[in-house]
């Protein structure tokens, strides 16, 4: 099912978050990319950003040109995104690593409601201790 607008997506999951460990071949595709990519790292910018992502700056290493990676990280995390809201989904989109720089936050938010019912984000080189 394609939903249009936020108010058509039925729950899908009890908490609408679950916390677990990348698989090992999935983080180390994800850290060879980054090691590729990060020399291309370059600010962020998108419609809406100042209202979704508040108080600094974030940079992007886009994984636009590497669709095989992106092919291959959603080949890996499907069968744990479908475990976890117990229905077939299909892939839609991987960004890329968004980097956060120095008083940057994430406003909770409602993702592209055509896109995106059930997304991951993988935490890649932040010291979280």
């Amino acid at each position: 099912m394609k939903y249009t607008d936020k108010s058509q997506i039925p729950r899908l999951t009890e908490k609408g978050f679950k916390i677990v460990k990348c698989p090992q071949d999935t983080w180390d595709l994800i850290m060879d990319a980054y090691r590729l990519l990060k020399p291309t790292e370059q600010q962020e910018h998108f419609d809406g950003k100042d209202y979704y992502i508040q108080g600094g700056e974030t940079n992007l290493l886009d994984f636009g040109q590497l669709s095989n990676v992106k092919k291959r990280i959603h080949s890996d995390l499907l069968p744990m995104h479908q475990e976890w809201c117990g229905k077939e989904i299909e892939p839609s989109y991987i960004y890329g690593i968004r980097s956060y720089k120095k008083g940057a936050t994430l406003k909770m938010h409602t993702d592209v409601v055509t896109t995106h019912h059930i997304a991951s984000i993988i935490i890649v080189d932040k010291d979280l201790r």
